[in-house]
């Protein structure tokens, strides 16, 4: 992609969100954005594809397990009722204003006389201060202190004994994500010193210590939690 400034940029899977948040101008955001909607645009066949495959496979188990919707077959584990979620996605719908008056907010803050998708991730605060990858350990490690001792112990683990692979590379998928493989927790981030991707890591680091306390307590087949039961327990890094 050709930026105002006569360079040219290289995106990737992992750069193409995040560079958002750096890029100060608005004209930069937009070229980038639509570049890497377009290259995701030639693989549309593809994609709709997977997703029609995963719509089938729920469909599938909730019709063999005997429930009435594809919702309430993912939502047993949990028992949670269908309509609990429905209700929340109703009420979300109704009560929007907030996060209207939040964008419009973002868009007098940023200056901005036209405010879209390629915006919405700038940060408010334009300083230019980074996030060192060591500073990150030492903020993430305090903050853990208040979950307990235990807790502190695995998040400390995770930095010391090579958990994350946080080094942007071509290729690396963009979403952080955590997993437990042969009995060892595993983090994915793209860190690149911004406050956003320090709370990402933060995140991720949630799930792997969730995972690994889960898989020392409990029997291998109820050790995994749900979505839903994951992202509650990481969100709380």
């Amino acid at each position: 992609v050709g930026l105002v400034s006569g360079k040219r940029l290289e995106l990737t899977p992992a750069r193409a969100r995040t560079i958002l948040e750096e890029l100060p101008s608005q004209t930069d955001r937009v070229a980038v954005s639509q570049a890497w909607l377009e290259a995701l645009g030639q693989r549309s066949q593809t994609y709709a594809a997977l997703l029609e495959g995963i719509v089938e496979r729920q469909k599938l188990i909730a019709e063999v397990r005997k429930f009435d919707s594809a919702l309430s077959a993912q939502l047993h584990s949990d028992a949670i009722p269908a309509e609990a979620i429905r209700n929340v996605v109703r009420v979300s719908r109704e009560a929007s204003d907030p996060l209207r008056r939040y964008h419009l907010l973002r868009k007098r803050v940023l200056q901005l006389d036209e405010y879209g998708l390629a915006d919405r991730f700038v940060p408010l605060d334009q300083g230019d201060r980074e996030i060192g990858f060591d500073e990150a350990r030492g903020l993430i490690v305090k903050s853990s202190g208040t979950l307990g001792p235990e807790v502190q112990e695995f998040v400390a683990r995770a930095f010391a004994e090579g958990w994350i692979d946080s080094i942007e590379r071509p290729g690396k998928r963009v979403h952080g994500g955590a997993t437990f493989v042969a009995g060892h927790p595993y983090v994915l981030v793209n860190y690149r010193g911004s406050l956003e991707t320090l709370f990402q890591l933060a995140h991720e680091i949630g799930h792997a210590v969730h995972a690994s306390i889960a898989y020392q307590t409990q029997p291998f087949i109820y050790s995994h939690p749900s979505s839903l039961t994951g992202e509650a327990v990481a969100g709380v890094f």
